[in-house]
């Protein structure tokens, strides 16, 4: 993401995502995330409104990414050995 240049939703997820990553949930705050971005805190407002907002859209882009997503690449598996092998292999990516 190049800094000060036009945010998506979906870049401020990530950024958050990243944020929790790098220095858990006491480090996710707004101005953590605009300097992250490299932008202000009323392109945050003009996003999201608000910060509680924020947080119930990221913790729905969490379950959604890190819960579903990877129920649904294991449920797609015919057998369950495959299912188990698939499993293994997104944990492994995703510990990578």
């Amino acid at each position: 993401m190049a800094p000060n240049g036009p945010k998506r939703k979906e870049d401020w997820l990530f950024a958050g995502v990243q944020v929790l990553n790098d220095e858990g949930a006491a480090g996710l705050t707004i101005e953590r995330l605009c300097e992250r971005l490299g932008v202000t805190k009323g392109s945050f407002y003009h996003h999201w409104g608000s910060y509680d907002v924020f947080k119930a859209s990221l913790l729905d882009h969490f379950e959604r990414e890190g819960t579903l997503n990877i129920i649904d690449q294991v449920e797609r598996a015919q057998t369950p050995l495959a299912k188990l092998k698939r499993l293994q292999a997104i944990l492994v990516r995703y510990s990578a």
